[in-house]
């Protein structure tokens, strides 16, 4: 079932927005909304990993590194990191995409 205000008849409208690394929410008629949680650890969001945690992932993973183990390095560097280990496996998963988007090109490249 789609989650859209016009099958659910959600009296309000809001939109997340990630700019130069803040969080905007906008909230329209929000008569019938919830108040804001305390904790947004379980949101995916705010799971999300900066430019350079992104760049030391994929050098922790190429040197062999068990995701546990980079999970827990990017925690004991930054304690407000809110990343899971599904965090590190979608990296992982996106840096093999690249690498075989990139072998192809190579492959067509060369021929």
């Amino acid at each position: 079932m789609k989650n859209n205000n016009s099958i659910n008849k959600l009296p309000f409208y809001g939109r997340l927005l990630k700019v130069d690394e803040c969080r905007h929410l906008t909230v329209r008629n929000a008569e019938n909304n919830h108040e804001p949680s305390d904790n947004i650890a379980g949101h995916p969001t705010a799971r999300g990993l900066k430019s350079k945690q992104k760049v030391l992932v994929s050098q922790m993973l190429s040197a062999g590194i068990a995701p546990k183990a980079i999970l827990t390095a990017l925690r004991q560097e930054d304690l407000e990191q809110h990343a899971i280990s599904k965090t590190i496996y979608n990296e992982q998963a996106h840096l093999r995409k690249i690498d075989s988007i990139n072998s192809d090109f190579n492959h067509i490249s060369c021929n």
